[in-house]
């Protein structure tokens, strides 16, 4: 089980892949353990969109332990994935943070503060993993992403600089590394250093980093290779209209960005829930003052905190520069 979580904490669908198959162990091992029901059922509502399964998974660790702190993170997971309903979501949060000293211990908390905007406390679960397992570089990519998605770049940049110090001879720690740190510079309002750092280091300029250079006809060229990809597919990933929208809203175009936002909520894409980290990373900067994003942020139930925030940060680097 505490495999498992080692898996779970870094949502990356082979780890997803891993961790379920350690869940599932611990309960051939013992099928009265409470919360390996509950993180298979957050694995099952969050990752495989199995409501169903999910549910029976979440009333069956509540039967064996009603105070299982899990299984309220599985509940919240159903609530806000199946039906929207961040009050709720957040109900069952504050219960889990009642149950334990820490909530930090249980690792799928983290996402709820991550997607809820809550950055400080998402940033502190990044920080506690880090302190818990300091030989794998993992835990301090994953900071760095949290401090991107909190729009403290100077922070990532730093996070990314120690995977490098502490890890030189792991090439995806460095690969890794790099790319954040490239992409907190795009954040900066400094995209030619992002671009100076993907051409040394050999790998792909974001388009986020092109329309920051004002460099759109790359962006035009990932545009209509994505919407070729969508017209191909016999049914698309509701997902891929997320990236098409970030696409057009590079480009300028706000009216084409919210129309295939809006197909990406009709879809309930996975990666729409993402939409707090897109806007403090910098990928909906040209969508920050419309009033569309709130109306959409409403209609989720999430809380706008990101886009303030965001705002400030844009300002600060304007500044500076």
């Amino acid at each position: 089980y505490l495999w498992g979580l080692k898996h779970i904490y870094f949502f990356n669908l082979d780890r997803i892949r891993k961790a379920t198959e350690s869940f599932e162990k611990s309960i051939a091992i013992d099928s009265t353990f409470a919360p390996a029901y509950a993180s298979l059922s957050f694995i099952n509502a969050h990752f495989n969109r199995d409501y169903d399964k999910a549910e029976l998974l979440a009333n069956r660790a509540l039967e064996l332990d009603p105070g299982s702190p899990q299984a309220h993170v599985a509940l919240a997971t159903i609530l806000m994935t199946r039906d929207n309903d961040w009050e709720g979501t957040e109900r069952e949060i504050a219960l889990v943070e009642e149950m334990v000293s820490n909530p930090c211990d249980v690792p799928e908390i983290a996402l709820f503060y991550l997607l809820g905007g809550r950055m400080d406390l998402a940033v502190g679960c990044a920080l506690h993993e880090v302190a818990s397992d300091p030989l794998n570089y993992e835990p301090l990519k994953m900071l760095a992403f949290y401090f991107r998605c909190a729009s403290r770049p100077e922070d990532a940049i730093a996070a990314g600089r120690k995977v490098l110090e502490f890890f030189p001879d792991n090439q995806d720690a460095v690969e890794s590394a790099w790319k954040g740190i490239s992409a907190a510079y795009t954040m900066m309002g400094l995209p030619d250093s992002a671009i100076a750092i993907a051409g040394r280091e050999g790998f792909e300029i974001s388009a986020h980093t092109y329309a920051a250079a004002g460099m759109l006809e790359p962006v035009r060229e990932q545009l209509e290779a994505t919407l070729k990809a969508w017209e191909d597919r016999n049914k698309p990933s509701s997902s891929l209209s997320c990236y098409i929208a970030g696409l057009y809203g590079f480009l300028g175009d706000n009216d084409k960005a919210f129309e295939w936002l809006d197909k990406a909520y009709e879809g309930r894409a996975l990666l729409l829930m993402y939409l707090n980290n897109a806007i403090g990373e910098g990928e909906l900067d040209n969508l920050l003052e419309d009033p569309r994003l709130t109306d959409l942020m409403d209609r989720m139930g999430y809380p706008r905190t990101n886009i303030a925030q965001r705002l400030a940060s844009i300002e600060k680097y304007q500044r500076q520069k």
